[in-house]
């Protein structure tokens, strides 16, 4: 056998200048969007956790006025901006009151001191069950938002819209000693 005139090649470094274009395409159309999907459930349970805690805090208020206060909103949105790709587009904070006897009859109050005599704690309809609902409206971006021309794919290449819709039952039904009103309607 007669030994070959070629020049012996080298036994590695080529194979990675072919392998990094696979490589690039791995990590930009694999991995980067499973990270990116990943990102989005782990800030939507975030916002959530905080809305309904922050819920529960305002159903506990003394009155209603306190709950409804604009600082107590500023505070928790300013809360979602922290967390890091959450913005807020939209809040609404509530009081809904619904008879127990007459079922699907509800009232919605935004402001204190909007609710009927019939519709207090000892009204004719009664008894009532008393909410406090709040319904937000955010976007939660993506980790890296992938720069594709006119291509809009939510949690991709642009922000994921979220509603967050959690409430919890107002406490405090009963009288101020010093006025004689409702706690709840204050």
């Amino acid at each position: 056998m007669q030994k070959s005139k070629q020049p012996r090649k080298p036994k590695g470094g080529y194979q990675i200048s072919e392998f990094a274009v696979s490589l690039f395409f791995l990590i930009s159309c694999v991995v980067l969007p499973l990270i990116n999907l990943s990102v989005i459930p782990v800030r939507y349970g975030l916002g959530n956790s905080m809305v309904s805690t922050w819920v529960q805090q305002r159903a506990q208020s003394e009155t209603l006025g306190t709950a409804l206060q604009d600082k107590a909103q500023a505070n928790l949105l300013e809360s979602l901006n922290k967390i890091g790709g959450i913005r807020v587009k939209a809040s609404q904070l509530a009081l809904i009151v619904e008879s127990a006897k007459l079922q699907g009859q509800t009232k919605v109050i935004t402001k204190p001191g909007n609710i009927d005599k019939d519709w207090l704690p000892d009204g004719p309809i009664g008894p009532y069950v008393y909410r406090l609902e709040a319904q937000i409206e955010c976007e939660i971006s993506p980790l890296v938002v992938l720069p594709v021309p006119n291509v809009k794919v939510p949690g991709l290449t642009s922000p994921f819209a979220v509603n967050y819709h959690n409430s919890a039952v107002w406490e405090n039904t009963g009288r101020d000693p010093a006025t004689g009103e409702f706690f709840v309607n204050e």
